[in-house]
């Protein structure tokens, strides 16, 4: 599976079972400010799978950022999100950590995916970068270090 079919599996799922097309901007505008081009969902097709079953699905993603393998590194991420942690094996080395991901949960916009090769358990490898993609998408500013004390600001 590649990192683009696991993105299209979870915006299905995020989409109550609904597949648009993938994209990656969603307006294009040009030097003067103007919008050039705008980008609209396309649908592609519907699963067939009653609506319970796909909430019963989301509820669990949820409680991976919640309770699961990916819940330490969003204890106090300010955007419910749902996603899934993995680890490949490979025969040829380490093997490779993944997760995907979508956000927020209730109003689904962003899908990541994001594959560590060699990168081990996906909750280690995968998860971090996932939180970085995430918390840009979402203009998530990050706390800034307390400045060193006994030192001058020079």
């Amino acid at each position: 599976m590649t990192p683009l079919q696991a993105a299209m599996v979870m915006g299905e799922i995020a989409a109550d079972g609904k597949c648009f097309q993938p994209h990656l901007v969603n307006r294009i505008v040009g030097p003067d400010g103007k919008v050039v081009k705008e980008f609209k969902p396309v649908l592609m097709h519907s699963l067939d799978v009653r609506p319970e079953v796909i909430r019963l699905v989301q509820e669990g993603l949820h409680d991976v950022s919640t309770f699961g393998t990916a819940a330490s590194i969003f204890r106090d991420f300010p955007v419910q999100i749902a996603g899934k942690t993995g680890t490949a094996e490979n025969p040829h080395g380490r093997d490779h950590g993944w997760f995907v991901a979508y956000g927020p949960f209730d109003n689904p916009t962003v899908v990541v995916a994001v594959v560590v090769e060699q990168g081990g358990y996906g909750a280690q490898s995968a998860v971090p970068i996932g939180r970085e993609i995430l918390e840009a998408a979402f203009g998530i500013e990050k706390p800034q270090p307390a400045k060193e004390q006994g030192k001058s600001g020079q």
